[in-house]
């Protein structure tokens, strides 16, 4: 079964002071069900992180964050609208 959430926007915001973080990997999306779906990255240094996403690049009004400092990030979007094309 194939679920599409190509119109969900994302922004990767990583959060250490006022420091870009080296991306080592990704984002890649995995385990994507009917209305969540996780999204992977690795940096080259540990950090918080946050994805900011919506359902168009002028609309990125929801986030989630991860307040402990990895290098090897997944964060779930929960509660999405099904089978957004």
């Amino acid at each position: 079964m194939k679920f599409f959430y190509s119109s969900i926007f994302t922004f990767f915001a990583f959060a250490t002071a006022a420091n870009a973080q080296q991306l080592l990997r990704g984002p890649y999306q995995q385990k994507k069900t009917k209305n969540s779906i996780n999204i992977r990255w690795r940096t080259a240094d540990s950090t918080n992180a946050t994805v900011y996403y919506g359902t168009s690049l002028n609309n990125l009004n929801l986030s989630v964050t991860d307040t402990t400092s990895l290098s090897d990030h997944d964060l779930e979007l929960k509660n999405l609208q099904p089978f957004t094309k």
